[in-house]
C-alpha cells in the first residue's frame, strides 16, 4: 500500500518528465506544497495537514497507480508531442523512482539537449521536502463541511473561507448543473476565496451528499424554496453563481425575491434553451442509470459527451461524482428519479422563467460556453429582452457541464464582472500586512516563479503585498505566498486602469513576461504592457519601480534577428530604455540564465555576459528585489548579477 510519500514522488515523476518536454506548469512544487493541473485534473498535495487517507484512493493503490501514472505520462507525451517517442521502461524507471541515476542516465541519453542540471534541481528540492523540509506557514483556501436542515431536507454544502480581504466582498454561493455536485465548483471556489470571498458551494436536493426528498419533487419551485431556506440559515446576502440547473434556481429565485441576493451569474443557461442540446444532456444522464463497472468506463461515458475536452486522467477525481454501491458498480451520485418522473416543464417552463426574468433587478451576468449546444446566441439576445441590463460574457473553449466535469473555465468571467459592479475590489485590495507595514508594494506578473518567492520575502517583514495575475486559478498560490491577489490582464489593461491599482502603492516591482514561443504577445507584455505600466505609476504618484530584466539586455544584446529569443531581446532593450528616461526612482535588476537552484543569499554583483558564467537562482533573483526595494542607494542603478560569493546586502553596501 502507498504512503504520502509515494503519492508525492509520483508527482515529482510528473513534473520531471513534463519539464523535460518544457511545460513544467502542469506540476510545481513551491513553499506551499506538490501541486498536479494541467488543466483537465488537479491535485494538491500541501505541506502541512495532508494525510494520506485525504488522496483519493485511486492515487493509492500500489499496482493500480503505478500503471495509472504509467498511463498518464503516455497520454500526456501524446497528447502535446506528437511526434516524441520515449520508451515504455524509461517511464516506468521514472514513476517507480524519479531520483534515479538510472532514469537520469536514461534522460541525458534520449535527449541531450534537456536542462538536466534543472531537473536535478527540482527532484532535489522534492527529496529534501520529502526527508523533512521545513514546513510553510502559508496555506491556500480550503473547504468546512457543513449540513443544514431546510424543511424536511438536509442539504449540504461547502464554505470556502476568504483568505484576505476586510470583509466588504460579496459573499458568493455557487450552485452547480443537473447530475453534478457542489465540487464542480472547488477549483473556482479556491480561487475566489483567494481574491477575498467567502464562497459556499452547495449539493442541490438529490444530488451528491444532500438529501432525497420521498415525494421525488424536483420541479424548481422546490429548489427555489431550498435556496430561500439556505439563505436564510447562512444569514448571507450573496451573489449566486448557477450553472444549467442551479442557474434556473437562482433566476426563479431572483426573479421572485427581489431582496435575497447581491447579484446573479447564469452560466450556460437561458430560458430559450436549445431542445437538441436539452435531449442530449437528457440521453447523457439517462444511458448509464445502471451504473458503470469501472471508473474508467465513468470517465469514457464524460469523454464521449465531449470529445473536445480530454478525458479525465485522475479517475480518483471522479469518486465525487460517483459512489461504488455493495454490488461493485459505481452510480451517479443523484437521484435517478429527477430523470424519471414529473412534466417535463417541471424546472425549464418558458413562462415561468420569463415572469422571473422580468423582475430581476440586481447586477446580472449571462455566460456562455462557445462550444455550448444548450444556448444559443439566440437564447441570449432573448434574455438580453427579459433583462435588459444583464452583462454578457463568451468562454470560448467551454461547452455545457455535466457530471465530472469542472466549471473552473468560467471562473475568470465571473471576477471580471463582480470588479465591473463594485462587489469585488477593482482598485487596491485589502492590505494583508502588519498595521504599522513598511510599505504598500505592486508586483505585476504575481504568479511567476521570481514573484512567487518575492511576496513572501516582503510579507514577513512587513510589507503589504499585491500581485496582479492573469486568472483567477492563479489567486490560490499568489495567497499562500502571502500577497492579496488583484485579477488584471496588463497585455490589454490601459494606463488609466493601471494606475488605479497602483494609486496608493509605494513601489512596483515589475516581474511580468510572456513567456516567449510569441512573438507578438512578447511585444504585448515585455515591451508594450511594461511601458504603459511606467506611465501609470507616473500617474499614480507611486515613484519607486524595479525592473526585472536580463543580463546582456539593452539595445546591443547581440542576439541575431533570426533567432527566437530576438522579440524578447528587443522587448526588454526597449522597456529598459523607456524607464530609464522616465521620472521614476528605477532600478533595473539584470540576473544571468535563471535556475531553480536553492538560495545563497550571496551573488557576484557586476558580473559581465559571458557563455562560461554561473546561472542565476530565482531565489536569489527575489532576494535582490527584497533587498533594493529598501535601498535609496540602488535608484537609477543597473545591476547585473549572477550566483556569488558575496552577501546580497554587502554587495549593495559596495556598490552604492
Amino acid at each position: 500500500m502507498d504512503t504520502f510519500d509515494d503519492v508525492a514522488r509520483r508527482l515529482a515523476a510528473y513534473g520531471a518528465i513534463t519539464r523535460m518536454t518544457g511545460s513544467d506548469h502542469i506540476v510545481v512544487f513551491d513553499d506551499t506544497g506538490l501541486t498536479l493541473d494541467d488543466g483537465d485534473e488537479y491535485l494538491h498535495l500541501p505541506l502541512d495537514g495532508t494525510t494520506l487517507d485525504e488522496v483519493p484512493p485511486t492515487w493509492r493503490s500500489d499496482d493500480a497507480a503505478d500503471r495509472r501514472a504509467t498511463r498518464w505520462i503516455e497520454d500526456y507525451l501524446e497528447d502535446t508531442f506528437q511526434t516524441l517517442v520515449i520508451r515504455r521502461h524509461y517511464i516506468d524507471d521514472l514513476v517507480r523512482d524519479p531520483f534515479s541515476p538510472v532514469f537520469l542516465d536514461h534522460l541525458a541519453d534520449r535527449f541531450p539537449n534537456v536542462d538536466l542540471p534543472e531537473i536535478q534541481a527540482y527532484l532535489a528540492e522534492i527529496r529534501q521536502w520529502l526527508a523533512g523540509r521545513p514546513r510553510a506557514t502559508a496555506t491556500a483556501p480550503t473547504a468546512e463541511t457543513f449540513t443544514i436542515e431546510v424543511g424536511a431536507l438536509a442539504l449540504t454544502g461547502d464554505r470556502w473561507p476568504a483568505s484576505t480581504g476586510d470583509g466588504t466582498h460579496a459573499p458568493i454561493l455557487m450552485l452547480h448543473g443537473g447530475g453534478q455536485t457542489r465540487h464542480s465548483w472547488n477549483r473556482a471556489a479556491a480561487g475566489l476565496a483567494a481574491l477575498g470571498h467567502d464562497v459556499y458551494t452547495m449539493d442541490l436536493r438529490g444530488h451528491g451528499d444532500s438529501a432525497w426528498p420521498e415525494d421525488a419533487d424536483y420541479a424548481v419551485g422546490a429548489f427555489t424554496e431550498d435556496l430561500l431556506g439556505t439563505l436564510d440559515a447562512l444569514e448571507i446576502k450573496p451573489v449566486i453563481v448557477g450553472a444549467s440547473l442551479g442557474g434556473i434556481t437562482g433566476l426563479n429565485t431572483v426573479g421572485r425575491h427581489l431582496d435575497v441576493a447581491a447579484g446573479l451569474v447564469l452560466v450556460d443557461i437561458v430560458v430559450d434553451v436549445e431542445p437538441a442540446g436539452i435531449d442530449r444532456i437528457k440521453e447523457f444522464m439517462g444511458a448509464h442509470i445502471d451504473g458503470f463497472d469501472t471508473l474508467d468506463d465513468v470517465a469514457d461515458a464524460i469523454a464521449a459527451y465531449n470529445p473536445s475536452r480530454k478525458r479525465t486522467r485522475n479517475l480518483g477525481g471522479l469518486t465525487k461524482n460517483v459512489r461504488q454501491r455493495a454490488d461493485g458498480r459505481w452510480y451517479w451520485h443523484w437521484d435517478p428519479r429527477f430523470l424519471q418522473g414529473g412534466d417535463e416543464t417541471r424546472i425549464t417552463d418558458v413562462e415561468v422563467l420569463s415572469e422571473a426574468s422580468r423582475a430581476v433587478t440586481v447586477p446580472t451576468l449571462l455566460v456562455r460556453g462557445g462550444q455550448s449546444d444548450v444556448v444559443s446566441q439566440e437564447g441570449i439576445d432573448s434574455m438580453r429582452t427579459l433583462i435588459p441590463h444583464a452583462d454578457v460574457a463568451d468562454v470560448s473553449e467551454a461547452g455545457h457541464m455535466v457530471a465530472g466535469d469542472d466549471n473552473q473555465v468560467f471562473a475568470s468571467a465571473i471576477v471580471e464582472f463582480l470588479g465591473r459592479h463594485g462587489l469585488a475590489p477593482t482598485a487596491q485590495p485589502p492590505r494583508v500586512g502588519t498595521v504599522d507595514a513598511m510599505a504598500k508594494i505592486v508586483i505585476i506578473g504575481g504568479h511567476g516563479k521570481v514573484a512567487l518567492l518575492l511576496a513572501p520575502l516582503l510579507a514577513e517583514r512587513g510589507d503589504e503585498v499585491t500581485s496582479i495575475i492573469r486568472t483567477a486559478e492563479q489567486a490560490v498560490d499568489v495567497a499562500a505566498a502571502g500577497a492579496s491577489p488583484l485579477l488584471l490582464d496588463i497585455e490589454t489593461a490601459s494606463a488609466p486602469e493601471l494606475a488605479a491599482v497602483l494609486r496608493g502603492a509605494d513601489a512596483v516591482v515589475f516581474s511580468a513576461g510572456a513567456g516567449g514561443g510569441d512573438p507578438t504577445r512578447t511585444y504585448a507584455v515585455d515591451r508594450d504592457a511594461a511601458i504603459r505600466s511606467m506611465q501609470a505609476a507616473q500617474d499614480a504618484g507611486v515613484r519607486r519601480y524595479v525592473m526585472v530584466s536580463y543580463l546582456g539586455a539593452g539595445p546591443d544584446h547581440g542576439v541575431p534577428e533570426g533567432d527566437s529569443f530576438f522579440p524578447y531581446a528587443e522587448a526588454k532593450a526597449a522597456a529598459d530604455t523607456a524607464l530609464r528616461a522616465s521620472e521614476l526612482d528605477w532600478t533595473i535588476l539584470m540576473p544571468g540564465r535563471l535556475t531553480l537552484d536553492e538560495p545563497t543569499g550571496a551573488v557576484d554583483l557586476g558580473a559581465t555576459r559571458a557563455a562560461d558564467n554561473p546561472g542565476t537562482s530565482r531565489a536569489n533573483v527575489a532576494a535582490m528585489a527584497a533587498a533594493v526595494l529598501a535601498d535609496p542607494t540602488t535608484i537609477g542603478k543597473d545591476l547585473p548579477f549572477t550566483d556569488g560569493d558575496v552577501p546580497v546586502a554587502k554587495a549593495l553596501a559596495a556598490a552604492s
